[in-house]
């Protein structure tokens, strides 16, 4: 199928942004995304800031998706991550949402092949998808930009992600944390920079709370660290 559009409200960061962040738009341009996300974001500051390298999500997401099965990605970023792993999982149907038509548009060009469905949206406002009606949840990268003073302002992803998947679906996903990982000088100075612009909301994000709203809502497989980036695959409960 050809992939198709669902208009909504306009603010500007991947996944929610507020109007606060206005000035910050241009960043989730197509022509960003395309040219320069990868080499100033998948292999620049992911690795070299936050020490997480890209195969640690190719891994993560590489035991999450299923042959035959619906995908949803929130903020899919470039396609990176996804373009490296659905290639050894057939028969994907997939599903992309992200607030930015350049975000959307950039990621559903390099998935061409996997003929996905575009879903231009807020991921903290209730997604137009049905119940129950996808696999697996992706959101790789992602808390970290979404508005909140602390990770108990941003659970409206996770309730998201509980209604649309089927019983037993998997919900996997990364972040950026603020406190509970280790850190660098150079790690602390991009987080003070990058919550100053408004790029970021993290600056109270942390671990002990991802956790807490996880186990809330999911069977927890997985929760780990890669630097300054958890990690997690957890189930919906049946």
């Amino acid at each position: 199928m050809s992939p198709s559009a669902e208009s909504t409200p306009s603010i500007p960061r991947p996944g929610d942004q507020s109007s606060a962040a206005l000035e910050n738009q241009a960043l989730w341009s197509r022509h960003n995304m395309v040219r320069r996300y990868d080499l100033l974001v998948t292999h620049g500051t992911i690795p070299w800031v936050w020490r997480c390298p890209p195969k640690a999500l190719i891994d993560l997401y590489s035991g999450a998706l299923s042959p035959g099965t619906a995908h949803l990605e929130v903020a899919p970023g470039s396609g990176y991550t996804l373009a490296h792993v659905l290639p050894h999982v057939p028969d994907v149907q997939l599903h992309l949402l992200d607030l930015h038509t350049g975000a959307l548009e950039a990621s559903a060009q390099r998935l061409a092949s996997h003929a996905p469905a575009l879903h231009r949206q807020d991921a903290l406002a209730p997604w137009t998808l049905d119940e129950e009606s996808v696999d697996s949840v992706g959101a790789s990268m992602l808390v970290h930009c979404l508005p909140g003073a602390r990770i108990a302002d941003k659970t409206a992803l996770f309730d998201n992600a509980v209604r649309v998947l089927r019983p037993g679906g998997v919900f996997v996903g990364a972040t950026v944390l603020a406190h509970e990982v280790p850190q660098t000088r150079t790690s602390l100075f991009a987080l003070r920079r990058l919550n100053r612009r408004s790029v970021f909301a993290n600056s109270g994000d942390r671990l002990t709370d991802l956790a807490a709203e996880l186990h809330t809502r999911f069977d927890v497989e997985r929760l780990s660290v890669t630097g300054s980036v958890a990690q997690w695959r957890a189930r919906r409960r049946a």
